[in-house]
């Protein structure tokens, strides 16, 4: 029986050619919903520390918003978490609504809402790509409203 308020993952699917791994979870009031995780990062039996190994590593999440399921911090590997990967995910549609960026540097003892910057950094890039995914344009207009 889950918890109140915690979903229930109902299904998990592999799509191997895209190396992404589909939930289909639903609370308990019924609604369903598919989330889609990873990006070929392999499952962990217990979950990862989120200090980087690396001195001087930039390390930036995403804030996800899943609908009626709620917003949570997407997980990420190591390897997966600097600017330039987070820019290539999210040109290639890997968050369905992000609303939030952080950024963190442990070794440098800081952290900082970076949500405007890496909206502007998409706009700007924006001419390189023949299509973008509808949730980076969502996110560039919400994030240039405030």
């Amino acid at each position: 029986m889950p918890s109140p308020g915690v979903p229930r993952i109902d299904h998990v699917t592999r799509h191997p050619a895209i190396q992404r791994i589909y939930l289909e979870v639903s609370n308990a009031q019924g609604d369903r919903n598919t989330i889609m995780c990873g990006a070929g990062a392999p499952a962990m039996p217990r979950s990862p520390s989120i200090v980087p190994h690396q001195i001087d590593h930039d390390t930036y999440l995403v804030l996800n918003d899943f609908g009626r399921l709620g917003r949570a911090w997407c997980e990420t590997d190591e390897e997966g978490s600097d600017r330039k990967t987070l820019i290539r995910r999210l040109l290639d549609d890997h968050y369905s609504h992000p609303v939030r960026i952080v950024a963190f540097n442990t070794s440098e003892g800081w952290s900082r809402d970076v949500t405007t910057d890496i909206a502007d950094e998409l706009r700007r890039r924006f001419v390189e790509y023949d299509e973008v995914p509808r949730s980076v344009l969502e996110f560039v207009e919400t994030a240039m409203r405030h």
